[in-house]
């Protein structure tokens, strides 16, 4: 009780920096993201897929037993918030992607703060942003989410180097279990980010001999983890889906993680992160190397020489199989520390920040902010074909139940149309058949049976040699028992990318 009560005048104290983050948020977000009231909607297939499970789970599906995805169940229920906020729009993702993207701003303060001045803590805070908005693609992924825990996760981290004695630390690593958990609940191979600095942790505690503290360290990690996991477990073995939650969670993230890419993961993606990513990448390296070295800053060797290692396991952890240039905001996390750098370096120069230059650096940072986003805010009004689908898919059910069977990604006819899968697996991974035959074995036993559904949607490349793919296992079922009533071909890329509405015959 007494921590709340030292904790509120420090919140009351700094409301009015909590409420320009707010601000902040909702200003550029507004164009950031696509779940903002700005655009028509969302039509990122991942936030789709999220959205889809978390209506589901809100109507009374269980997840990963009547709907399939591969990601943790905290997300589903992120979602499902979104959509009890507003089940037809992503207001309501909009408005908790603020929420975290403003805690993710305060807590990048008060780690600056440990280093800088609050002026210097402040720019440097907002400087973020920009890696921010470089890496979060249309907006409402799990990285972003995952971000919160990490920046939280990051701050409480140093400040227990920094104030090494402090009695609150234990509070502190009970927190760090907590986060570990809510993490691990969304995307389970981020947790890596926490092993070797609290693995520091304890052994920073060990070397000054003080083995007691060390097991409490350790006892209370586990304990902050149990007490995130330990609801979530206890539903889905009372509801029987615990075997299910196992399956696609554990089992099918181990097979989608051995599938591999052609890009090596210690040559070729850091090519690929130099060449997408170049400030982020940069940041992170100036920033881990300064704290590494300058003996000044952080004085326990433990801490500071695992700073690489950190970064080395994470990136290897996101990365050993695939590469996806969003991914890049889990590792992005570690920017702060070359953005701090730079500060510290300018601070040292200029102590103060005259308040013209304090507004002018707030604008450029938001002025660039724009910029990065220009591509997607230039086609904020551009043609949909999920919208002309969807229209159509209500405006001709007649007196038959409205059904989608989605045979790729989750394009959001689910979202458009308000309605839940009829089906458990309403998408298609990046997975190949030979690897996971359940999804289209199922999905074609269902379009021969009684239930098949009254539109089929498809999507596949075209290519010049007709080489064939998963896709073209589901033709033979389809072509006899349903009729293409809407087309669409996007050659904005090659091979040409078609997408296909099919209404069942009879």
């Amino acid at each position: 009780m007494r921590y709340s009560m030292n904790i509120i005048p420090a919140i009351k104290k700094e409301k009015y920096i909590l409420i320009s983050f707010l601000l902040f948020s909702f200003i550029t977000l507004l164009l950031g993201t696509k779940s903002s009231p700005i655009y028509v909607f969302n039509d990122w297939e991942d936030v789709n897929a999220y959205f889809t499970m978390g209506k589901g789970w809100m109507n009374g599906c269980i997840p990963y037993k009547d709907l399939f995805d591969h990601k943790g169940p905290l997300l589903y229920i992120i979602y499902g918030i979104g959509y009890i906020i507003s089940n037809d729009s992503f207001w309501g993702i909009y408005i908790l992607q603020c929420i975290a993207f403003t805690t993710i701003l305060y807590f990048m303060y008060k780690l600056s703060g440990l280093f800088l001045s609050k002026q210097y803590a402040y720019i440097a805070s907002l400087s973020f942003s920009i890696i921010y908005f470089a890496t979060n693609l249309r907006g409402g992924s799990a990285e972003e989410f995952i971000l919160l825990f990490q920046t939280i996760g990051l701050y409480l981290l140093f400040k227990h180097f920094i104030d090494k004695n402090n009695p609150r630390n234990l509070r502190y690593i009970f927190i760090q279990g907590i986060l570990i958990g809510c993490v691990a609940l969304i995307k389970i191979n981020i947790i890596i980010f926490w092993f070797i600095p609290l693995l520091a942790i304890i052994i920073q505690t060990i070397i000054d001999k003080n083995f007691k503290l060390a097991v409490r360290y350790f006892l209370l990690t586990t304990l902050g983890v149990l007490l995130v996991i330990a609801p979530f477990v206890c539903y889905f073995f009372a509801v029987d889906s615990l075997s299910d939650f196992w399956e696609s969670y554990i089992i099918f993230n181990t097979i989608y993680a051995s599938i591999g890419s052609d890009l090596n993961a210690f040559s070729d993606i850091p090519i690929e992160v130099l060449k997408t990513h170049p400030l982020a990448l940069s940041y992170i390296i100036l920033g881990i190397s300064y704290f590494t070295f300058s003996r000044n800053v952080i004085k326990e060797r433990v801490f500071r020489f695992s700073l690489f290692p950190m970064f080395g396991i994470l990136y290897l952890s996101i990365f050993r199989s695939a590469y996806y240039d969003y991914y890049i905001m889990s590792v992005s996390v570690l920017s702060i520390l070359g953005i701090v750098t730079i500060a510290s370096i300018i601070q040292k120069r200029y102590n103060n920040v005259h308040i013209k230059y304090f507004i002018i650096s707030i604008l450029l940072i938001i002025g660039i902010n724009v910029v990065l986003k220009r591509k997607m805010i230039k086609n904020i009004n551009s043609y949909n074909y999920q919208i002309e689908f969807s229209q159509y898919m209500k405006e001709h059910i007649g007196e038959k139940e409205l059904s989608i069977l989605n045979l790729g990604m989750d394009e959001g006819y689910f979202f458009l149309t308000n309605t839940i899968p009829p089906n458990k697996y309403f998408y298609l991974p990046n997975i190949s058949y030979s690897q996971y035959p359940q999804i289209i074995d199922t999905n074609i036993e269902i379009m021969k049976s009684d239930k098949a559904p009254l539109y089929i949607t498809i999507s596949r490349y075209i290519t010049i040699n007709n080489v064939k793919t998963d896709m073209d296992i589901y033709l033979p079922v389809i072509e006899a028992e349903y009729d293409v009533v809407k087309e669409y071909t996007s050659y904005a890329k090659w091979p040409a990318y078609q997408h296909i509405l099919y209404k069942r015959k009879n």
